[in-house]
């Protein structure tokens, strides 16, 4: 599940489906899944990326 906290822009944020951690970026969310929750990389990729990063760009548009 991708979890959005809504709010200003500074206080988005995306937070990792396997813990607390939250980032303010979906890229900060899969470092952190690649540094602390390795096993689930591919998972985290499938199933909660690609929906974060449509989130991140509808909030912050180019």
């Amino acid at each position: 599940m991708v979890e959005v906290l809504v709010g200003t822009a500074e206080s988005k944020r995306f937070e990792c489906p396997y813990c607390e951690r939250k980032s303010a970026s979906p890229g900060g969310v899969r470092f952190h899944v690649k540094l602390a929750h390795p096993e689930k990389l591919d998972e985290f990729d499938s199933k909660h990326y690609a929906a974060m990063e449509e989130l991140f760009i509808k909030h912050f548009p180019k």
